[in-house]
């Protein structure tokens, strides 16, 4: 448990924080999309919440580096406002007189669980089953080998030497690729870090944004030959959960964790709205009864070059 000096010291620590970011007022983001992979408002805004709690959990590293390691042993928490909870009255299973009364499944993947009704919601954060290593145990990305002084090698060279194209006969076509994609996109889906107005942030070569990390190309790389980098957009940060205990990044799962063809219908009821004619009920589609096209006419990809 934490002892009494601690608990002080950690308050007033998390109070000079806060104040000196002038409670980094979270914004309430518009629902935007990405060319690929959409962002909603909700992950922008844990996105900032998570900035936050790292920032203090940091602070917090450098002064009582033993209990911040030890962070799933002590009581290291951020009050209220300074985090979200999940307000459980707000999520309404309509169980009436018994569950019988559940014709539907919710759009945001509530209420399956009707004694733990969030579990499995969209918008919450990954589960670990191993610790985090990152470079400063708080959010950098590992760079650093387990040999000191050492680096990481380069991830697209390691590719090319472990993952050497050869010409192969498989019994299975490429529709099993696509349909594994399919069934992954059911049932996870992490954000990319985006702007402060939710849009997915531009990672062009040689970029210092430390949400980028891009991965240069080497030398005499068949595919990527002239090339100077891949962009690489990291994903959105995420809360530990929703009891406001800090630490480490986590990573958001913007999915639901059912196989509920969210990726279909939408992850939340704002989403499917947008997706549904409220005139017919139906799905909307655009001529020939294809999918709808979206309402902007130009597409701005991430540069490369």
């Amino acid at each position: 448990m934490k002892t009494k000096r601690q608990n002080v010291s950690f308050r007033i620590l998390t109070h000079k924080i806060v104040k000196k970011n002038c409670l980094i007022k979270i914004n309430i983001i518009q629902e935007t999309t990405d060319v690929w992979i959409p962002t909603s408002s909700k992950a922008a805004e844990l996105d900032q919440y998570a900035k936050l709690s790292m920032q203090v959990y940091k602070k917090y590293l450098e002064k009582e580096k033993t209990v911040a390691l030890n962070y799933n042993s002590y009581n290291l928490k951020l009050s209220y406002p300074y985090c979200p909870r999940l307000n459980l009255s707000e999520i309404k299973c309509n169980l009436g007189a018994g569950i019988s009364d559940i014709s539907f499944r919710s759009f945001d993947g509530s209420c399956n669980n009707l004694n733990n009704s969030w579990w499995g919601k969209s918008e919450g954060p990954f589960k670990r089953l191993l610790v985090s290593a990152y470079d400063d145990y708080v959010t950098e990305p590992r760079t650093k080998s387990v040999v000191k002084g050492k680096y990481l090698p380069n991830v697209r060279k390691v590719a090319t030497i472990v993952h050497e194209s050869q010409r192969t006969i498989s019994e299975w076509s490429h529709f099993m690729t696509y349909f594994g994609q399919f069934v992954d996109h059911d049932l996870t889906l992490t954000p990319k870090a985006s702007y402060g107005n939710g849009l997915i942030k531009n990672c062009p070569c040689g970029s210092f944004d430390p949400e980028c990390f891009n991965i240069q190309i080497p030398n005499g790389d068949k595919t990527y030959f002239g090339q100077k980098c891949i962009s690489f957009v990291r994903s959105s940060a995420s809360i530990r959960d929703f009891n406001c205990n800090i630490g480490p990044r986590e990573q958001l799962n913007q999915q639901t964790h059912w196989l509920d063809l969210s990726q279909v219908y939408g992850h939340n009821k704002t989403i499917a709205e947008q997706l549904f004619d409220s005139s017919t009920g139906k799905m909307k589609v655009s001529e020939n009864n294809l999918l709808p096209f979206r309402n902007q006419t130009t597409c701005d990809l991430s540069y490369t070059r």
